[in-house]
């Protein structure tokens, strides 16, 4: 897993290109901004590029991602 989508509450610009904090249960780590795009009047989704990962964020993002499809699916709706 290289990255993530996010949605964010318009309002919040950011430029591509930016590179932002990000936590995931308790972990945080550092991705920088590679896409951008509104999604209606009220949010827009962000791609997000990981940057090279601390030991805590990389354990927490392989233990997200690990397990079958339906376990994945669970999980990631936990770290939205």
């Amino acid at each position: 897993m290289t990255g993530v989508g996010v949605l964010i509450p318009r309002g919040f610009d950011i430029a591509v290109g930016t590179i932002v904090s990000v936590e995931i249960c308790g972990a945080s780590g550092e991705a920088i901004i590679r896409t951008t795009r509104v999604v209606d009047a009220a949010w827009a989704h962000y791609g997000l590029e990981y940057c090279p990962l601390g030991d805590a964020f990389h354990e927490v993002v392989s233990d997200l991602v690990a397990g079958t499809h339906r376990n994945f699916d669970w999980q990631w709706n936990i770290a939205q």
